[in-house]
């Protein structure tokens, strides 16, 4: 690929791709460096944007003459000015990567077509070799892939199926009544006018027979296997291997595929699926409060499994006049859980509240993965500046592997601060895809060392969520959210937070 790098030509394709007058050959040149370039990526939001604006006073958008839907169609232009471009909801249709970002409640936005999503969501589409016309009116056309980066998503097939599905999931409509669950877990409504619809795996088919039924294909490095759960009704269940010889699974049962290769009861579990679209992105949230401080909050599909004990000897509860907190020292007890925390290049997001007193920084607030492998932890910190890095001594610091990002302020001073650090899922740690907070606010950065990003959570030398361990100073209301969190979200974290927070007396 020929990389434009900011230049003029990449502005001259933008262009003639907002104005759907793009030859072939310039659309792949367009679509392989938006692909490969966040930097593209950036300067054609910039230009789409701009573009919407002035759309504003010509004709109406028609169909077929755009390969963009911009915002302004979307949002009003009140809208528009508070969200700017770094909440952009545009939908970049299928030839140009197709990235949707949505930071907002589900009534804030229209339904497109046959695709609503909750709040945060990121997904794209890619259609098929040969698209018709006919098919590139539909977001997800038959032979059409769908890529879900972060968030839920529901897909409303023409003939009436809901599907709710959670990322990280990647689906392909190989036919109007047959869609294959790539990756994922998926929940599936099926009307008696669409039975017969069919969902497959790389193991498993599942043929409804007018039901409600949730699919799980994992493929993870420990994978899990493939898995269907009937939460209504009835379906047909057989192996890739022995399509002919079906099993009826009934309600309240579910199936799995065995090492055997065989089909085998499992656990059933209808807690894994969700039946409507989240408010939120999934999250875990510890509070620290009584009467239970280490009760685990969020999503219930996810806060559910999750357990929290303290190790190492007892821990210092700090009572206030609202709730409590943690305070953890060097070599005392801290905060395990049974979490394996975010994997690979997921998105992630990072916040809580910290006070410490003023010391050479050592320890964790949070971490996970494999310590001592490069790119295969997360860990959030206070820099200690002993590796001659030139970053601030006491600022926030993400690292992964040998890669690191670096705040500015110090934040020793023993007074409350709220801090986040956000990470968007490209597969490579710098200033450009992690960005840090302090009290609501983006951070400058002060040192950092890029690196890639590949964080092992299903491993046996991998260490799962530890808090606070060997961390000076006190923790709370820590939350970790599946995907990117974007600055307003952080400011209300912050503010939703700030006077409980301001209010708590700790004794020395």
């Amino acid at each position: 690929m020929n990389s434009l790098n900011n230049s003029p030509q990449l502005d001259l394709l933008i262009h003639g791709a907002l104005e759907g007058d793009l030859s072939a050959d310039d659309q792949k040149i367009l679509e392989d460096n938006l692909r490969a370039d966040p930097a593209a990526r950036r300067r054609y939001l910039e230009l789409a944007e701009l573009h919407s604006l002035l759309s504003e006073e010509s004709e109406p958008y028609a169909p077929g003459a755009n390969p963009v839907i911009p915002i302004g169609n979307i949002l009003s232009r009140q809208k528009l000015k508070v969200v700017k471009i770094a909440a952009v909801a545009a939908v970049i249709i299928f030839s140009l990567v197709g990235i949707f970002l949505n930071h907002f409640k589900q009534a804030d936005l229209p339904e497109i077509s046959n695709i609503r999503t909750s709040p945060g969501t990121i997904y794209s589409t890619s259609p098929p070799a040969n698209p018709t016309e006919e098919a590139v009116a539909e977001p997800l056309p038959v032979g059409g892939k769908l890529t879900l980066v972060q968030g839920t998503l529901e897909l409303k097939l023409p003939s009436g199926v809901i599907s709710l599905i959670q990322a990280p999931a990647e689906v392909f409509l190989q036919a109007p009544d047959h869609l294959e669950l790539l990756e994922g877990r998926a929940d599936f409504q099926v009307p008696p006018e669409a039975s017969g619809f069919t969902v497959s795996t790389e193991d498993i088919l599942v043929k409804d027979i007018g039901t409600h039924f949730g699919v799980i294909a994992d493929r993870g490095p420990r994978r899990v296997p493939d898995q269907v759960h009937v939460l209504e009704g009835l379906v047909e269940v057989s192996t890739k291997r022995s399509p002919s010889s079906p099993i009826e699974l009934t309600e309240g049962n579910s199936l799995e595929f065995g090492p055997e290769a065989k089909l085998s009861p499992s656990a059933f579990s209808p807690e894994l699926f969700p039946t409507s679209l989240p408010d939120a992105l999934p999250f875990l949230h510890w509070s620290f409060d009584t009467p239970s401080p280490l009760k685990v909050e969020g999503l219930p599909e996810l806060a559910n499994s999750v357990t929290t004990r303290i190790d190492g000897g007892d821990l210092s509860i700090r009572q206030a006049k609202v709730g409590t907190a943690y305070r953890f020292s060097k070599g005392g007890a801290y905060l395990r859980t049974n979490w394996e925390g975010t994997q690979a290049d997921r998105p992630r997001t990072v916040s809580c509240w910290i006070k410490c007193p003023m010391h050479q920084p050592i320890g964790s607030i949070v971490k996970w993965g494999i310590p001592q492998k490069n790119s295969a932890k997360w860990r959030v910190v206070l820099n200690p500046d002993t590796q001659n890095e030139n970053g601030q001594r006491g600022a926030l610091r993400t690292e992964f592997g040998f890669g690191y990002v670096i705040g500015t302020t110090d934040l020793r001073d023993g007074k409350w601060h709220h801090i986040a650090s956000v990470y968007d899922g490209s597969g490579y740690g710098s200033p450009d895809s992690i960005k840090l907070y302090v009290d609501g606010n983006p951070e400058a950065i002060s040192a950092f060392k890029s690196n890639r990003i590949n964080t092992i959570t299903q491993d046996s030398d991998a260490v799962p969520l530890l808090i606070g361990k060997n961390f000076v100073g006190t923790i709370d209301e820590l939350r970790i959210d599946s995907g990117v969190l974007p600055h307003s979200e952080i400011r209300k974290l912050h503010n939703k937070a700030r006077e409980k927070n301001q209010s708590k007396a700790f004794s020395p």
